[in-house]
């Protein structure tokens, strides 16, 4: 072509042209899916999130979308009651869009909603649903309120005979380290395929009508996809549990979204053995607590007995003290009156007359004799007791109205009375320690 038959059009013109061309085409609202690799919010509140299509680990279209701030609100405001989550970057979405081309900006498509369902698929849509269902009807917490009690010592099993999931948990919870003991019966249903939410759900009725003899119950089963639990998701099932009187603790072996069963259970474990590993170690824990317990109180015990020991041994020093300055003072006494006796009996020689003098002296002196003898006796006897405390007479025993003067005429509990200086002391007998 020759230069003066060649025409030129401005950026202008072009980029004019390919809008007219993409309104007229595209401009009607359409669905797509594709991946948000960035969401790209701004402060205005409007999201400009960068949608591609990728195959085989490489992307194959890109392109740039537009969320206006309004209907960014709406459609996270859906997603957060309805999946539990915001919208958010790696998210492969369904989506209604028209197209606008902008001359400065370029091709842009603006969202207007994204299809719930093409996010969360069939089964989180069950199970949504249900726990939704639940929480209307004021029961999904039932069960996650009851009181755990401290060990699991009866644990009724649900689940299937032959599965892998099952045989995880007899191996862990029967040898376990502790040599622990537990009653687990197993109430077996299908734990796969249309009748398992119905067995499950009859089995907890079953259980339920002899739930005296059980502190739990375990769901468990193997692992599996996704497809193969949505029975976990049933409102029956679901509901059933989470009315459950009894603490109900799940094992199913997957690693990926959890179910409405899980949700409304009191604990739920991502595999049986974990489950088992739970109830041992609880097991442990109060074995430990009691110990510890039992520990505190010995030492608790033994203080008590130190502390009584140590006061009993004063008391003593202050009886013997005591008793001590008794005799002490007895003795004193027995002075002063022996040289009042002495002085009165000078008197009476004295004043006798001289023919009776010698009668009188070895009358006085007789009498004095006497009752010195009878002072210095009970001084040694006193004297005796302090040295040897378990011939010590504290005081005149009685029972009933028989004076007891030896061991032998007591038995164990036998009410006595001991007449002390300054009142009367009533004790129990024990014990009878009997001397050859």
């Amino acid at each position: 072509m020759e230069q003066n038959q060649r025409i030129i059009h401005s950026l202008a013109e072009i980029t004019s042209s390919i809008g007219r061309c993409i309104k007229t085409f595209y401009g009607s609202y359409r669905w797509a899916k594709a991946e948000i690799t960035k969401i790209n919010r701004f402060r205005t509140g409007h999201c400009y999130p960068e949608l591609v299509q990728s195959e085989n680990g490489k992307i194959v279209a890109s392109c740039k979308g537009v969320i206006w701030s309004r209907t960014y609100n709406k459609i996270n405001k859906k997603f957060i009651e309805t999946v539990g989550s915001p919208l958010s970057d790696g998210m492969t979405v369904v989506f209604e869009f028209y197209t606008v081309f902008d001359e400065r900006r370029g091709l842009s498509l603006v969202i207007t909603d994204i299809d719930i369902d093409s996010v969360i698929g069939e089964s989180a849509r069950a199970k949504i649903d249900t726990i939704n269902r639940l929480k209307s009807e004021g029961v999904f917490a039932l069960n996650k309120n009851i009181t755990e009690p401290q060990i699991f010592k009866r644990v009724a099993v649900i689940s299937v005979a032959t599965g892998k999931g099952y045989a995880d948990f007899s191996a862990a919870i029967n040898e376990n380290q502790y040599g622990y003991k537990y009653f687990v019966p197993l109430f077996s249903a299908a734990m796969v395929g249309d009748r398992a939410a119905s067995e499950i759900t009859a089995q907890l009725q079953n259980i339920n009508a002899k739930k005296h003899l059980f502190d739990a119950v375990v769901i468990i089963r193997g692992g599996g996809g996704d497809a193969s639990l949505s029975f976990f998701n049933s409102y029956e099932l679901a509901k059933a549990v989470a009315e459950f009187p009894l603490p109900v603790l799940t094992g199913i072996g997957h690693a990926t979204n959890t179910t409405a069963v899980e949700e409304a259970s009191l604990r739920s474990f991502a595999t049986p053995s974990e489950l088992a590993n739970y109830i041992i170690d609880k097991t442990h824990n109060a074995e430990q607590n009691i110990n510890a317990l039992v520990h505190s109180i010995h030492q608790t015990m033994t203080a008590i007995v130190s502390r009584n020991q140590s006061r009993l041994a004063a008391e003593n020093r202050t009886i013997k003290i005591h008793i001590s300055n008794i005799i002490n003072n007895n003795r004193q006494k027995l002075r002063s009156t022996t040289q009042r006796i002495h002085a009165l009996a000078m008197q009476k020689i004295n004043e006798n007359r001289r023919y009776r003098l010698a009668f009188a002296v070895k009358s006085i002196g007789s009498s004095v004799k006497n009752i010195s003898l009878k002072y210095l006796s009970r001084i040694d006897e006193i004297q005796q007791s302090l040295a040897n405390p378990k011939k010590r007479n504290i005081g005149d025993i009685y029972s009933g109205n028989a004076k007891i003067t030896s061991a032998s005429q007591l038995q164990p509990g036998n009410i006595i009375e001991i007449k002390l200086n300054g009142g009367v002391v009533r004790a129990e007998v024990k014990d009878i320690k009997l001397q050859n």
